[in-house]
């Protein structure tokens, strides 16, 4: 009889956990959707021109993902100031995307 219990639980459990997970992907897939559909700015694309060398060679028709994973790579990470710094400027996180990102201009993600 215990064991019916202990069994209810554990579905119940692996219920909820699994509610728990899909809402949060849900949630995550709508904030992406959102963030990508804002245009990209121009003063990111300046930066990158000035702070990513590589970006001034990159093919038009690879742009437009490339920005798509600036954004993306932005929108998921969080950067900590370290080595003196007080704080991480816009500049900095851009220019950190952009080098991180550009090796996946030329992948199918």
């Amino acid at each position: 009889m215990f064991s019916y219990y202990v069994i209810g639980a554990a579905i119940l459990i692996s219920i909820g956990i699994a509610g728990w997970l899909l809402r949060r992907y849900l949630l995550r897939k709508k904030a992406w959707r959102t963030y990508n559909d804002a245009p990209f700015p121009p003063a990111w694309i300046r930066i990158l021109r000035l702070r990513v060398p590589l970006y001034s060679r990159l093919p038009s028709s690879l742009r437009e993902r490339f920005h798509r994973h600036v954004k993306v790579f932005l929108s998921q990470k969080t950067f900590t100031p370290c080595g003196g710094f007080k704080s991480v400027n816009d500049t900095m996180a851009v220019a950190i995307a952009g080098h991180a990102c550009i090796m996946l201009c030329g992948s199918d993600g």
